[in-house]
């Protein structure tokens, strides 16, 4: 199985992985087949290495398998190469997670092959780009709210009152 999170809201994007993160743990106990590798932190073929080593391996205890890669656009071609090899996208075993900190026209230009790939279905794709006017003021109030506080923005508009 594929996700691929990206777009410009890095917030949201990392909220987001935190969560398919979080929620993996909590049914696999033992973290034992879980990682995160960032291709930005090494060589493209290292990286690449240590994927494939993580998708081939076979879990001890029988769990299925979370690989988050950040930045997976510097691998471009090679990982496409590496996802068709493994089947990852029909594979309910291993779950491969690619965060990208960039929008589609970006990621576009820097692998219009591969962009194409982990977008397509059956693949879980979120977009994650600023919000701005109604919708940042539904997020502001739904996050709030996750936190136990309220806050009305009708309230925002009129201005802010200041101490005197």
């Amino acid at each position: 199985m594929i996700v691929f999170l990206y777009g410009r809201d890095s917030y949201r994007l990392k909220q987001n992985l935190d969560k398919i993160i979080e929620e993996y743990k909590k049914k696999h106990t033992s973290g034992m087949s879980f990682s995160v590798l960032d291709a930005s932190d090494e060589s493209p073929n290292d990286t690449l290495k240590k994927v494939e080593n993580l998708v081939k391996t076979i879990s001890f205890f029988n769990e299925k398998r979370l690989v988050v890669i950040k930045n997976p656009f510097l691998l471009s071609g090679e990982l496409m190469l590496l996802i068709k090899k493994w089947e990852l996208a029909k594979d309910k075993e291993r779950i491969v997670v690619c965060v990208e900190p960039q929008n589609k026209s970006e990621l576009n230009k820097k692998g219009r092959d591969l962009y194409a790939l982990l977008a397509a279905k059956p693949n879980v794709v979120k977009n994650f780009e600023p919000l701005a006017g109604k919708q940042l003021e539904s997020w502001a109030v739904k996050e709030t709210a996750g936190h136990g506080k309220k806050i009305d923005p009708e309230r925002g508009r009129e201005g802010t009152q200041r101490a005197s």
